[in-house]
């Protein structure tokens, strides 16, 4: 069975996301096995990835249950993660094998504090302050928009969208995710699947539990 997808490619800095996607035109070409999305399917596409970023707008408060694993080439990790996100403010909390390694991040773009029980730390960007007390650097500042299905405002690299405007695949700020199946809350479409790749690292976030709204 084929899939209506539409490829692009582009670099730069681009003012948000749904300006990003239609500014590229959305063109491009077709894999083996993938029809090629004409004119009007474009239309469609870009009419439907516009809808879908005026639904998320509209929630600035969301959350998500479920579990997150890390690999390298040597060694990996897996914990249960729980997200909540206000607008700016966001409330991670990681939990390892049997309740070990637990850390909670919390923060906004100008401050964040890592509370890992035992003490609290606090920096400027979480990527580096939990890679100093895990030792995994996560895209924190990227996940808070892939894990919607969008694309984080600025360099943008090459995408893919099917006919319904839904990101498939992205590669951003050295990052390769692939979303890899959708789930509909409240009427709009957000990932549950999702596998992100960088180097060596990969990352698979698996959503038990999307709430849009309710905090």
């Amino acid at each position: 069975m084929t899939r209506d997808v539409y490829r692009g490619w582009r670099a730069g800095l681009l003012g948000t996301a749904l300006a990003a996607l239609v500014a590229l035109g959305l063109g491009g070409c077709a894999t083996p096995g993938e029809r090629a999305v004409g004119a009007a399917e474009r239309e469609r596409a870009e009419a439907a990835l516009a809808a879908r970023q005026a639904q998320l707008a509209e929630w600035a408060v969301w959350g998500v249950r479920g579990r997150l694993a890390i690999r390298s080439a040597h060694e990996g990790w897996h914990a249960n993660v729980q997200w909540q996100q206000d607008a700016d403010h966001y409330l991670i909390d990681l939990v390892g094998p049997m309740g070990q390694g637990a850390v909670r991040l919390s923060g906004d773009p100008y401050r964040v504090v890592l509370d890992s029980g035992s003490e609290q730390r606090v920096a400027a960007s979480p990527e580096a302050l939990l890679e100093e007390n895990t030792g995994w650097r996560l895209p924190v500042n990227g996940l808070r928009y892939w894990m919607r299905g969008l694309p984080q405002p600025g360099a943008l690299g090459r995408f893919e969208l099917d006919a319904q405007g839904r990101l498939l695949e992205l590669e951003q700020d050295g990052w390769h995710i692939a979303f890899q199946r959708y789930t509909d809350v409240r009427g709009v479409a957000v990932p549950d699947r999702l596998a992100l790749r960088h180097a060596d690292l990969r990352v698979r976030v698996v959503v038990d539990t999307w709430t849009l709204g309710e905090s």
